[in-house]
């Protein structure tokens, strides 16, 4: 075997190790984000539509009986930045994974050649021409979506806390700011999955 197979054959053994190292790291991120929303989850459930601005209410002996809309609103934030990093996260991964799956693809076929190939490997091995929904591997998409979905759940979870989801009535422009802001971290999801996406159309598939 000569340094040009051993090192096509090398790849080939990496790409298959790199996968099970990403999801392990997976486990390790979902444990910080359980962290954060349970950070969360205490200060929301611990402030009510009547609560102070900016300071929190206490008991007698000083403990916090109410925590102030302040503490909800960076809460909130915190929560979505971590889970907007986990999205970059989860986005990069997929986008590598669909990478080395091209060198793997083109690896395989060098050596197969492309009848044997052909009959061998299904379309599923072929990383190119993924639709905007499938250009990020299964594992991956999945775990975008969950975390896209706690991020709306988020989102609406102060909408209700915040009384800016008034039915019959008319929404004031200030209201509308306010939403606004608790949707930018949404939009900034979107924004690197889209980035991902044009990125691996560009790259991977040879299109745009």
């Amino acid at each position: 075997m000569d340094a040009q197979d051993e090192l096509l054959i090398s790849f080939h053994r990496q790409f298959a190790e790199n996968q099970n190292h990403h999801q392990r790291l997976f486990i390790q991120f979902v444990a910080a984000v359980f962290i954060v929303l349970v950070g969360y989850a205490i200060v929301y459930t611990n402030t009510g539509n009547d609560a102070n601005l900016y300071t929190a209410k206490r008991s007698a002996n000083g403990q916090i009986v109410e925590y102030s809309v302040a503490h909800v609103v960076e809460a909130y934030f915190a929560a979505q930045i971590i889970l907007c990093l986990m999205i970059g996260l989860v986005a990069n991964t997929g986008y590598n994974f669909r990478r080395d799956q091209m060198v793997n693809f083109r690896i395989r076929r060098h050596y197969l050649g492309q009848p044997l190939y052909a009959s061998v490997f299904p379309d599923a091995f072929n990383p190119q021409g993924k639709s905007i929904l499938g250009y990020l591997p299964g594992f991956n998409f999945v775990f975008a979506v969950a975390l896209g979905a706690i991020q709306v759940l988020l989102f609406t979870s102060m909408l209700v806390l915040r009384g800016l989801i008034v039915y019959g009535q008319a929404v004031f422009v200030c209201i509308g700011l306010e939403i606004l802001v608790y949707l930018l971290p949404i939009g900034v999801t979107l924004w690197i999955y889209l980035w991902y996406w044009f990125k691996y159309r560009k790259k991977i598939s040879g299109v745009g």
